[in-house]
């Protein structure tokens, strides 16, 4: 669930490009709000703010086979529980993102939530399987913010076979 105060974004007015009523109300500087802009600029907003974390990657552009070194930081003002080790690798498919197994059969991880306090970061590694495709990639995490879930996504990058 998306929450957002709405108090935080201010009203953007933009005058219309079609020609008012009359000579008076064009004087009174009609003016209407753009709805679609607002509503760009607060889901922008919101997926900035959702989580009060970031995951990144080291590189912009891998090999197959490559270690990806990843990061996370708490960038809230309270603390987050995640696991770095349930980091999932998601490649872009047209227009949506799909889930792509990264785990070799020998490798576990265990369930135990890390707390992260304010300001702190947590990093870790991903191996990209040897046989992954050319695309663009991404990582996703769930993190635990107080009573909720919410998934961080990485910036997308490169592989190259």
């Amino acid at each position: 669930m998306i929450r957002a105060d709405l108090s935080l974004f201010p009203v953007l007015y933009i005058r219309p490009l079609e020609p008012t009523a009359s000579a008076a109300d064009d004087r009174q500087g009609r003016w209407m709000p753009q709805t679609v802009l607002l509503i760009v600029l607060l889901f922008t907003a919101c997926s900035a703010f959702e989580s009060g974390s970031a995951l990144t990657t080291d590189k912009r552009r891998y090999e197959p086979g490559d270690v990806v070194e990843i990061k996370l930081r708490n960038k809230s003002a309270g603390r987050l529980g995640s696991n770095l080790c349930f980091v999932q690798l998601e490649v872009k498919d047209g227009y949506s993102w799909r889930h792509v197994p990264h785990l070799a059969p020998n490798e576990a991880c265990t369930s135990e939530l890390r707390l992260m306090p304010p300001g702190a970061s947590m990093n870790g590694q991903i191996n990209l399987p040897r046989d992954l495709k050319s695309g663009s990639y991404r990582l996703r995490l769930d993190v635990e913010v107080g009573d909720d879930r919410r998934k961080v996504t990485s910036g997308s990058f490169r592989v190259q076979d």
